[in-house]
C-alpha cells in the first residue's frame, strides 16, 4: 500500500511540475514574436515619426486563427486596410518572422516603393502602411506551421 501511494504521489508531483513548465514554455515563445514584432514595427515608426505600437493579445488570438486558415487553404487573404479601425498583414515564411526577405521584412522592404504620399506605380507598399499607419495602436499577430503549405505563415492585425 505504500509503494502505491508514493508512486501516486511521485506522479502528482510530475504532473504538477510539467503543466506549468509547458505553459511557460508556450509563454516565452509567444514573448519572442510578441518581441520581434514590436522591435521591426516600432523601429520602422520611429523612422517616420510614429508613435509605438502596443501589443493586443486580442488580435493576436484573431490573427492566429486567420494564419491557420490561410496556411490550410493556401489562400492569402493578404492585405485588409479599413485606415480607421482595422489593417492586416499577411505573409509567408520559411525560416524566422524578420529573416531578411521573409515575414515582416518583406513588409519593411516595401518601403522602398512609397514617395511619400503614395505608393510608386505598379509596386506594392500596403504591407508597409499598415505597420507605420499612425492612426493604429495596438497589434497582434499569429503564426501557423506549415502542414499543407511548404512554408509557415505569419498574420499581423492592427487596430
Amino acid at each position: 500500500m505504500l509503494n502505491q501511494t508514493a508512486i501516486v504521489l511521485a506522479i502528482g508531483l510530475v504532473a504538477v511540475l510539467i503543466v506549468p513548465w509547458a505553459a511557460l514554455q508556450r509563454s516565452h515563445a509567444q514573448s519572442d514574436l510578441t518581441d520581434a514584432i514590436l522591435k521591426i514595427h516600432n523601429d520602422e515608426r520611429a523612422a517616420v515619426g510614429v508613435p509605438p505600437l502596443k501589443w493586443s493579445d486580442s488580435l493576436a488570438a484573431g490573427a492566429k486563427t486567420w494564419a491557420e486558415h490561410d496556411e490550410k487553404t493556401g489562400h492569402f487573404n493578404d492585405v485588409i486596410t479599413i485606415w480607421d479601425q482595422m489593417g492586416q498583414n499577411s505573409a509567408g515564411f520559411f525560416k524566422g518572422i524578420s529573416a531578411p526577405g521573409e515575414g515582416q521584412s518583406k513588409w519593411v522592404d516595401e518601403k522602398m516603393n512609397w514617395n511619400g504620399s503614395t505608393c510608386h506605380p505598379l509596386k506594392v507598399c500596403s504591407h508597409y502602411l499598415n505597420m507605420i499607419n499612425s492612426r493604429y495602436t495596438e497589434v497582434g499577430c499569429g503564426t501557423a506551421p506549415p502542414s499543407g503549405l511548404q512554408y509557415s505563415v505569419l498574420v499581423c492585425r492592427y487596430r
